[in-house]
C-alpha cells in the first residue's frame, strides 16, 4: 500500500534506507488525515528544535549486545539524558509500562523480541512514545513496516558518527511534545465547546 504526501512513500523510505541513506535516517510524521488513513512522510536528518522541554528526557536502550548498548547508554548520559538500560525488549516494555519513558532506542534483532515488536507494543502501551530502531540489516520490507507502525527513525550499524544520536533523540523528544500539545489543545478546545454549549 503506498502512502500518499508529496511524492513519497513508506515503500521509497525503507528503499532509500536499504540502499544506506546515512547513517542515521529521521523519518517523520509532518500531517496526518483522518481520511482513509492516509499521511504524508518526510525523510530528513535535521529537525526544528524550537519547542520547549521540560525537565530531562528519559530515554530506554534495548539491545542484546551489552558493548553497544553500554556505549549508548554512556553518551546520552553524558549529554543529561536519564536513561534505562535493557538486555531485550521485553525488559524495554517493562520499562515503558512503568511510565515516564519519553524515547525508546531498540535494536530490531534482538533473542527475546523483535525491535519493531517493541515498536508495535509501546505504542500500545503508550500512543506518544517516540521508538528510534537500530538495525545493521538493509532490509526493505523492515524498515517499510517501521514507517508504517510509526517509527521516528532508524540507526544503522555500524555507526558513522555516534555522535549524531543524542540530536536525533532530542528530536523524537520534541516530536512527543508535540503530540502531547496538540492532544492537550483538542481536548481543551472540546472542554471549551462543552461549556459554550452546557451555559446555552
Amino acid at each position: 500500500m503506498l502512502i500518499p504526501g508529496g511524492g513519497d512513500s513508506a515503500e521509497n523510505a525503507g528503499a532509500r534506507f536499504a540502499r544506506g541513506h546515512g547513517a542515521i535516517v529521521n523519518v517523520s510524521v509532518e500531517k496526518r488525515k483522518a481520511v482513509r488513513g492516509s499521511c504524508a512522510l518526510k525523510v530528513t536528518e535535521e529537525r526544528n528544535r524550537s519547542t520547549k522541554i521540560d525537565g530531562r528526557v528519559h530515554v530506554v536502550v534495548a539491545d542484546d549486545n551489552d558493548s553497544v548498548r553500554s556505549l549508548i547508554v554512556k553518551l546520552l548520559e553524558s549529554e543529561g539524558y536519564l536513561v534505562s538500560s535493557a538486555a531485550g525488549g521485553k525488559e524495554a516494555l517493562e520499562t515503558i509500562a512503568n511510565g515516564g519513558v519519553d524515547v525508546a532506542l531498540a535494536d530490531v534483532r534482538m533473542p527475546d523480541m523483535s525491535g519493531l515488536e517493541v515498536l508495535r507494543r509501546g505504542k500500545e502501551i503508550d500512543p506518544q512514545l517516540e521508538v528510534i530502531l537500530i538495525t545493521g540489516l538493509a532490509d526493505t520490507e523492515t524498515a517499510t513496516e517501521a514507517v508504517r507502525c510509526g517509527a521516528y527513525g532508524f540507526i544503522k550499524k555500524p555507526f558513522e558518527d555516534i555522535r549524531q544520536i543524542p540530536g536525533l533523540v532530542h528530536g523524537a523528544a520534541e516530536e512527543r511534545v508535540r503530540k502531547r500539545e496538540v492532544d492537550e489543545g483538542g481536548f481543551r478546545g472540546r472542554i471549551a465547546s462543552s461549556g459554550k454549549s452546557f451555559r446555552r
